[in-house]
């Protein structure tokens, strides 16, 4: 398939009963501080369907604390997820975007990821 820029792109497929399945990264800003960090990415349902997911926080992601951000598109859609967040104490956050599974099978895909960040407090 064509990707939303370029030809490469993540394919992430769910099967039945799969909850959430994501990519994340990892930043290290001020500790313990709140900021906002919007979540940008290319997304798409090549089948099936499923729930776009993302998470920022001051914890490895488990497959919880995910927020929804409405059914995956199908056809390449840029995504853009405000999420509001503390830092650890070591200045870390988790930043991730995904898919929730239906109860059905179905293939993604995920392309152009970012993440922009504005402190919103101390």
């Amino acid at each position: 398939g064509e990707a939303s820029e370029g030809s490469n792109y993540l394919r992430v497929d769910l099967a039945d009963g799969d909850d959430v399945i994501w990519v994340e990264r990892v930043f290290t800003l001020q500790p313990s501080t709140s900021y906002s960090v919007t979540i940008s990415a290319d997304l798409r349902a090549f089948s099936g369907s499923a729930d776009v997911r993302v998470f920022a926080g001051a914890v490895d992601p488990d497959g919880t604390g995910f927020a929804s951000e409405g059914p995956a598109p199908e056809s390449w859609t840029r995504t853009l997820a405000p999420r509001p967040f503390t830092t650890d104490a070591q200045g870390r956050v988790w930043v991730a975007i995904g898919f929730a599974g239906t109860g059905q099978t179905g293939a993604f895909g995920i392309d152009d990821l970012g993440a922009a960040f504005l402190r919103t407090g101390s």
